[in-house]
């Protein structure tokens, strides 16, 4: 690839492969469909198909088959995409931050995809995706930074929301899949979908369904017009009640909701119809204008390409305004190259062009104001062939609604509405109305909601139930409406005053369980350039790092509520003591595990005002950094020779060594510089690193099983060769500080502390010293608190070591002859290494059991995984073979697989994939092999026939192997299948004893 070694002098070969797959993918469309089986949910990340393609590759080629599909695919395949890339991107290798790594890995690659064609853009994408797939907290931060995320809680218990946004399928950019895949990038846990005057079935299926797959709650719902004193009102009704996707769909299906979209379908066609005309109006009016004043040749735009630009969506002046601007795009660049090579200033012109965004276009050509003579398509007028929905007042919208077989919630959308306004419809509503939205992104940015404080106070009293408050609240009101100039003024002052003769029955809309609630809402579509994208979050449930940015940045929002912490205790299932902690409070809260959970207080969100410091409720979403046409930035200019040699150009490899070298220089100067002993004057180094670098190899091969480990496990595959390399290069930097500044000049010179007179002192500075050093760097890296803490506290536990490898070293140099002063002095000048030693044993041992406990926990969950599929396996068996008995027919595979195919070969692919991952875990993953068999004790006799009988199809050799070779991991099946035929018998034959 010609194109990535002009990016760097040392082309990295995993760079390379990730492009290739990232390029092929997008490229060939058909090839990539054709290797989707290695996406099927039945096989496990880190099963059988780690021997057909590597994890990162694989989450790549999963990540393009979604976005690709987000384009021109199904619904089906984006969801089966979409469940491919949840876990590909969840089963990553982080220890310390899986979820927010696989946030990152996502954004990585979908900007990769975005930027085909820049291949050296690419290649730097495609290092920073291979570097974070290892889960560095601190280049994980940095491009959670880079992307506009915040750090999330791994645990996911943080409040995040946003109650309206928009999809394709009405007015928004993405499909329903990618959109809830943005929610869950931006840690949105509860979403609110809307779609004008209609709910798309299939669109609204395919929702549901993403959410379901992702995690995120998503509550559908219809954005509805009504007409008050003169101008349209929105409202937003949401199904309430409704328990899963099943129970929603049905209630689509319903006579009367069929009825009512049916209404609403007239009003979306009269709005394309509307639409269209605006179109036609574009052509033969703005068309012209624009080529004169920019000096373009932009012709007239067709009516059935624009139709195919909204796709399945609801047309609208927005889309409009985008298809306008992308036919506008690659000409005002070509004009603006135009102007800079013709010089002179052209700088107004260029300016002009720049903020010719789809925003300004909707407001100078497409808006109402712009086109009087086409009307408003939301104002029925005296048109007799109007949609009635258009006629209705918000009275008639909210009985409507009220006829639907479910109930509701119906949000009032206050955009352009005055607090006396609010009231009014209200009251006209019968206080029907359960929300208000009470603050929306995108109404903040274009200046929208000026009364919103007003608005708010209204809510309050009307909650409060004080009728004193209410009083004063009318009449304030109808002083107002009297002394304004409003054309209608005496009919709002007649109203206000019915309100002030029925304050009782206005006191009772709201009590208590029956609140006027509260929306927060971005109103997203994706499109927009000038304000914040979807997502809003409550600071106080997020991390404290995520605090501290948030309060740095502009995204607080003037709102404030109170959020409650609730904390639950419970026996730990991998606990010794089990249930009898919960007899004792104290060992429940020593042995315990513990749950945090985040509410929201009811009624407690309130507007703070426009510019208020001290909310604590923020946007989720950055502002777009590209909010103009990109004109007006210099051309790129091409790679020179200082940038193909950055650092982070060169190969993993490359930079791993350099690392070791790095730290081995200021070790090395230390040692042959101060020491007058030539074995540490010449070797002092590469004992050192020698003391660091083989701690870290035994704590990971010991971690991952040690000697009796599965044979297939290779020691050098347990390493993380790059924290090896880290260590080094940390190390390195300390024995400068610990050998020459704390031991040689504050504690010999400048103390008179040494080994002969206060061994126990000198060891306690070097290993206090010691411990600060890795506490610091270990902040610089970005690790947890917990981790810096204990390095910390590893130093100290050293000490007794220490003191103890002196007393042996100085009997060890007296049994050799040594003279004793002559070994005092030795042992001074090896005090440094004797205290790395000891630092490092104790955190060979912390470390080893931290990487154990690791190893344990991760093959658990993926054990379990694995077996939970079991179990739904054996119970569709159960179901299809109601005659015949499980137990007994797994005993005998070849006729169980005769009697299953001949009911649905699905199940017998099922069983096989299992046992595949299972075997696969057996031989390849750290400490699978102890897990399982604790696993396996733990199960009943007919649990445990069930679980190892099941596993016996794999000696179905000849069906098995037919598998592989037909795709069932994909094109690279060679390694599996060799796998698969050489190592059966014997997993089998382990099986059998762990049956017995």
């Amino acid at each position: 690839m010609p194109e990535l070694r002009a990016t760097s002098i040392l082309p990295d070969a995993e760079v390379r492969e990730l492009l290739e797959i990232v390029r092929e993918s997008t490229q060939n469309r058909k090839r990539q469909r054709a290797t989707r089986t290695l996406f099927d949910p039945t096989l496990h990340p880190r099963g059988i198909k780690e021997l057909a393609a590597p994890p990162a590759m694989r989450m790549a080629a999963a990540l393009v088959d979604l976005l690709g599909s987000l384009d021109d695919g199904s619904a089906e395949e984006r969801l089966d995409a979409l469940r491919a890339v949840r876990q590909e991107a969840l089963h990553n290798r982080s220890d310390m931050l899986p979820v927010n790594t696989a946030r990152v890995l996502i954004e990585v690659l979908k900007d990769m995809v975005r930027s085909v064609g820049d291949t050296p853009r690419q290649a730097d994408l495609a290092r920073d995706f291979l570097e974070a797939s290892t889960g560095k907290p601190r280049l994980v931060r940095r491009l959670l930074k880079r992307y506009h995320l915040l750090e999330l809680p791994e645990n996911g218990n943080h409040i995040a929301y946003d109650h309206r946004v928009y999809d394709a399928s009405s007015t928004g950019r993405k499909t329903p899949t990618h959109l809830i895949l943005d929610a869950w990038l931006k840690g949105i846990r509860f979403l609110g979908v809307v779609y004008y005057n209609h709910v798309p079935p299939r669109a609204a299926d395919e929702l549901l369904q993403a959410g379901e797959i992702m995690g995120v709650k998503v509550h559908v719902g219809i954005d509805l017009t009504a007409r008050f004193r003169g101008r349209p009102v929105r409202f937003l009704v949401f199904p309430r009640g409704i328990t899963n996707r099943k129970e929603y769909l049905e209630q689509l299906q319903h006579p009367e909701v069929v009825a009512f979209m049916a209404e609403g379908r007239r009003v979306t066609a009269r709005f394309q119809e509307h639409v269209l005309r605006l179109l036609d109006t574009f052509n033969e009016v703005h068309v012209a204008e624009l080529n004169e004043e920019f000096g373009l040749d932009l012709e007239p735009l067709d009516r059935d390409a624009f139709l195919r630009f909204v796709g399945s969506g609801q047309a609208s002046r927005l889309h409009l305004a985008e298809f306008i601007h992308e036919a506008l795009l690659p000409r005002l660049r070509a004009r603006a190259t135009a102007l800079r090579e013709a010089g002179g200033d052209h700088s107004a012109v260029l300016a002009r062009m720049e903020a010719l965004v789809p925003e300004e276009i909707k407001a100078r050509y497409l808006s109402v104001q712009a086109h009087p003579e086409l009307g408003d398509p939301l104002d029925p007028g005296d048109d007799p062939d109007a949609p009635a929905m258009l006629s209705w007042h918000p009275r008639d919208l909210v009985d409507q609604v009220g006829r639907l077989p479910f109930a509701t919630r119906i949000v009032l959308s206050p955009t352009g509405l005055r607090a006396a306004d609010v009231l009014e419809i209200i009251y006209d509503c019968g206080g029907r109305i359960t929300h208000l939205e009470l603050f929306n992104l995108r109404d903040q940015a274009e200046h929208r909601n000026p009364d919103l404080a007003a608005i708010d106070r209204m809510r309050r009293v009307l909650n409060d139930g004080n009728i004193i408050e209410l009083k004063r609240m009318v009449r304030a009101f109808l002083d107002d409406v009297e002394q304004s100039e409003l054309g209608d003024r005496e009919d709002r002052a007649r109203r206000l005053r019915q309100m002030l003769a029925d304050l009782p029955r206005v006191q009772g809309f709201y009590t208590v369980g029956h609140r006027l609630g509260s929306r927060l809402s971005s109103g997203s579509t994706g499109r927009s350039r000038r304000s914040r994208g979807m997502g809003l979050v409550v600071v106080p449930t997020l991390p404290a790092r995520t605090r501290r940015r948030i309060h740095r940045s502009q995204r607080l929002l003037p709102l404030r509520t109170v959020a409650v912490l609730s904390i639950t205790r419970h026996p730990s299932p991998h606990s010794r003591l089990g249930n009898r902690v919960i007899d004792s409070p104290l060992l429940l809260r020593i042995f315990g595990d513990r749950d945090l959970s985040w509410s929201i207080a009811r009624n407690a969100t309130r507007y703070e005002g426009a510019g208020a410091a001290n909310g604590n409720i923020a946007a989720l979403g950055g502002v777009p950094e590209d909010q103009g046409n990109d004109l007006l930035k210099p051309p790129t200019r091409p790679p020179t020779l200082r940038s193909r040699l950055a650092w982070r150009r060169l190969p993993r490899r490359v930079r791993m060594a350099a690392k070791v070298v790095i730290g081995f220089i200021p070790a090395f100067l230390t040692f042959y510089l101060t020491q007058d002993w030539w074995v540490l004057a010449w070797f002092g180094a590469v004992i050192w690193f020698a003391i660091t670098g083989l701690r870290n190899v035994i704590q990971s091969v010991v971690g991952g099983g040690g000697v009796v480990r599965s044979p297939l496990l290779r020691w050098r595959d347990l390493v993380s060769w790059g924290r090896v390399a880290d260590s080094l290069l940390f190390t390195g930097f300390s024995v400068p500080l610990l050998d020459y500044l704390v031991k040689t000049v504050l504690l010999d010179r400048s103390l008179h502390i040494t080994v002969s007179n206060q061994p126990l002192l000198l060891y306690t500075v070097i290993a206090l010293a010691n411990g600060t050093y890795i506490s610091s760097h270990n902040i610089f890296r970005g690790l947890p608190r917990g981790a810096v803490i204990g390095n910390f506290f590893r130093s100290v536990l050293s000490i007794p070591v220490a003191v103890a490898y002196s007393a042996l070293a100085e009997r060890a140099f007296l049994a050799a002859g040594v003279p004793v002063e002559t070994a005092l002095h030795m042992l001074q000048l090896s005090a440094a290494v004797l205290s790395k030693a000891a630092s490092d044993t104790v955190a060979g041992l912390i470390e080893g059991s931290a990487d154990r406990a690791r190893n344990v926990a991760r093959a658990h969950q993926w054990m379990h995984e694995k077996l939970d599929l079991f179990n739904d396996l054996h119970a569709r068996l159960e179901v299809l073979l109601p005659e015949s008995s499980v137990i007994e027919l797994v005993d005998k595979p070849k006729k169980l697989v005769r009697t299953v195919q001949s009911e649905g070969e699905a199940l017998v692919r099922e069983a096989i994939i299992n046992a595949l991952d299972l075997m696969y875990f057996w031989y390849y993953q750290p400490r699978a092999q102890t897990v399982f068999r604790k696993v396996v004790a733990t199960m009943s006799p007919d649990e445990r026939e069930v679980l190892l009988g099941l596993q016996r199809v794999l000696e179905r050799k000849r069906l098995v192997s037919e598998l592989l070779l037909g795709g069932l991991v994909g094109r690279r099946f060679e390694d599996a299948l060799s796998f698969y035929l050489n190592r059966v018998d014997r997993y089998l034959a382990a099986l059998s004893r762990l049956q017995k």
